[in-house]
């Protein structure tokens, strides 16, 4: 934070007693004018609510008090999103909420990264259910519907009576009354199917709210007068990371109207056509001709010309986009997202999804196939080696070494650089390449780094055979050297893409069965692309506390 003195005007806004108006008041005065004692009275009524939230996830710790200060920065960014401003409390509930469990999937990370112990200091250690009720009130009540949390936010977390509930949200005392107990009992049948009595609920609830102190409130309503440069590092992370979560379910939620209105309209639009068509007096249909035979023999087309071939479906067909550029493989994930169970037994399917574990041995026997004179089994080894890349479990030279023949260096560099467009494989139409080399570049003296790793190939043509060239003839060949990836991270394939979009598709889709998947893939090697996409997809929809 910034160590100049706060602004007077400002830290008058921050102690002084209270500020007349409803929440909808306070909100709209700060979002019209940015009124300072409007937002630090918001920051007085729902602070106590706010920071009990941070401390059950984070315990009583700065990493609370970081995440606290986010919670007031997402409310000073997007205030004017709150709809309606009466709920602004069980806004910011879902907020902190939000915020609270990123902190926590961020310090996990961190501490598995250096592989430190959790050292957060238990607010109650003499009572293990309270802890472990703890952990899992705030799951549970951010899934109630909003009209029930919102009661019992406001009630239970906040202290109010039924008629400033009421008053605040516009409705009956009745219905207020009605909300929470209603809120109050599905709390309670949740907590007992996970095993917990009910009747701690109440003493739960009731130490649900931490008292925040006078610097506390002070650094919430300075955020009003700093510029985004000088919000502390980890405050301005959680507030990026939380942000992002904001849009993509805002994302999400309109994807699933957009779905629901498309469906909708198809629907009346064929119930009206269908009707239509049953109202009009059918004509009579003449009976088919059969159709001409189609001639197999010395036909290449014949198995595509055969009117019984079954056209592939289409989640096949979005599996292959999802190998694809954009706009294809967006769209694949999108139609692969919409069928989440053809989805998950399409990626379950043997040879589709799989972890990136490498066979040393495997791998070698591939890289000998490379160069086997037999179309079929040279192709199959690319195609498992284009997915197991080499280096997973080889340094570029071991491969190299195993490559004994020109055909298998000539399909092996195709690999190792990715550039199979320019090597001409598996193009049987372009001629090899001449001679080729693996040059290993050591790291520069005092340097450090790793040892890089360069093919060079000669007699290269840069054009492929059948481009016009009137007058011209073929183009020359050439000497030219292309990067090898030494280190998995760096490694950038299709394939793992494609793999990538595939865990993308089972993070959505949160089944138990594409939960496993999701493991399944995170065992693979640490540092591969799809296998790290896969542990933060588990990290985040299973978030453990640090």
């Amino acid at each position: 934070m910034p160590s100049r003195p706060l602004p007077e005007a400002l830290v008058r806004a921050a102690v002084q007693p209270s500020a007349e108006g409803a929440d909808a008041d306070l909100l709209g005065r700060f979002i019209a004018t940015r009124d300072a004692t409007a937002f630090a009275e918001l920051v007085r009524r729902h602070g106590p609510m706010v920071l009990g939230v941070c401390r059950r996830a984070l315990g009583n710790t700065p990493d609370a008090d970081d995440a606290f200060q986010a919670v007031w920065l997402v409310l000073v960014r997007k205030a004017a999103g709150v709809s309606p401003r009466s709920a602004v409390g069980n806004w910011l509930y879902g907020v902190a909420i939000r915020t609270a469990a990123h902190a926590r999937c961020v310090l996990t990370r961190r501490r598995t990264a250096r592989q430190e112990l959790p050292d957060v200091p238990d607010p109650k250690p003499h009572d293990p259910d309270a802890r472990e009720i703890a952990a899992v009130l705030d799951t549970e009540l951010a899934r109630l519907p909003d009209r029930y949390r919102a009661a019992v936010v406001l009630c239970e977390l906040e202290g109010r009576s039924l008629k400033e509930v009421a008053e605040q949200l516009g409705v009956p005392v009745g219905t207020v009354a009605s909300r929470l107990a209603r809120g109050r009992a599905l709390l309670a049948e949740r907590l007992k199917a996970r095993g917990f009595a009910a009747s701690v609920l109440a003493g739960l609830l009731a130490g649900a709210t931490a008292p925040v102190s006078a610097r506390l409130n002070e650094l919430a309503v300075a955020l009003l007068a700093i510029g985004p440069q000088e919000v502390a590092r980890p405050v301005s992370e959680l507030v990026r990371g939380v942000l992002s979560i904001m849009l993509a379910e805002k994302l999400k939620a309109l994807g699933r109207v957009v779905v629901a209105v498309a469906l909708g309209i198809g629907a009346t639009a064929w119930a009206a056509w269908a009707a239509s068509a049953g109202a009009q007096p059918q004509p009579e249909v003449p009976p088919a001709t059969p159709a001409p035979p189609v001639v197999g023999e010395g036909n290449p087309f014949a198995g595509r010309l055969d009117p019984k071939l079954p056209r592939p479906p289409r989640e096949e067909e979005a599996w292959d986009d999802l190998y694809r550029d954009e706009p294809y493989a967006s769209r694949a994930v999108l139609e692969l997202a919409s069928s989440p169970k053809a989805a998950v037994k399409l990626f379950a399917e043997p040879g589709k999804l799989r972890a990136l574990k490498a066979d040393k041995e495997q791998i070698k026997k591939w890289i000998t196939d490379l160069g086997s004179e037999k179309e079929s089994t040279w192709k199959a080894a690319y195609l498992e080696l284009d997915y197991f890349d080499p280096v997973l479990a080889l340094t570029p030279a071991e491969a190299w070494a195993e490559a004994k023949t020109h055909a298998a260096k000539h399909r092996l560099a195709a690999l190792l650089t990715a550039r199979p467009e320019v090597m001409g494989v598996p193009d049987p139409v372009r001629p090899n390449p001449g001679a080729m080399d693996l040059v290993a570049q050591p790291p520069e003296f005092g340097r450090g780094g790793d040892t890089t790793y360069r093919v060079v190939v000669h007699d290269l043509r840069t054009l492929p055979m059948g481009f016009e060239r009137p007058g011209r003839g073929l183009p020359p060949t050439e000497t030219r050297t292309f990067p090898v990836a030494s280190r998995v991270e760096d490694v950038r394939r299709p394939s793992w893409a494609r793999a990538t979009r595939a865990v993308v598709v089972l993070q959505h889709i949160r089944t138990p069965e594409a939960l496993a998947l999701l493991k399944e893939m995170a065992s693979g090697h640490p540092d591969a692309q799809p296998t790290r996409v896969a542990k933060e997809a588990l990290d985040r929809l299973n978030p453990k506390a640090p």
